[in-house]
């Protein structure tokens, strides 16, 4: 079975559904602007963007994954569930958060089979917005 993690307080993303997550080698926050049906361009060129809100969108990525760490970590995404409850590291807020994402596509690099050691995972984690808010707030060091 794969191993358990302990919340790591200086690793950028720290659980999802409340468990912790081994701490990804590369995270980073892309802050996405999601306009109205009615935004675009009118016939002067002008934009109309109207955005209506904000949305997170994480992409991190765990490099030098033995076979049973990768498993763990893609253990916390299991195929077949739409969302997940994530704590991370909010930029905007300076502390950490929890919100509602899904997961994209994971995508696995394989570096040995005979070392079983796996050279990258990656996926993003697209925030699902609507009726999600903010659970907690630490605005603890980082």
């Amino acid at each position: 079975m794969y191993e358990d993690y302990q919340t790591d307080p200086n690793s950028p993303l720290r659980s999802v559904d409340g468990v912790a997550i081994k701490t990804p080698s590369s995270f980073s926050v892309e802050i996405e602007d999601v306009s109205s049906a009615n935004a675009g361009r009118t016939e002067d060129a002008v934009m109309h963007k109207e955005t209506v809100t904000t949305l997170t969108k994480i992409s991190c990525s765990w490099s030098g994954l033995t076979f049973e760490q990768a498993q763990g970590v893609l253990a916390r995404f299991p195929k077949g569930r739409e969302y997940f409850r994530v704590e991370y590291f909010d930029i905007e807020l300076g502390g950490f958060t929890e919100k509602t994402f899904y997961v994209g596509n994971r995508t696995a690099n394989m570096y040995s089979g005979v070392l079983k050691i796996w050279d990258n995972l990656a996926f993003s984690l697209i925030e699902r917005g609507g009726e999600d808010y903010v659970l907690s707030h630490d605005s603890g060091s980082f």
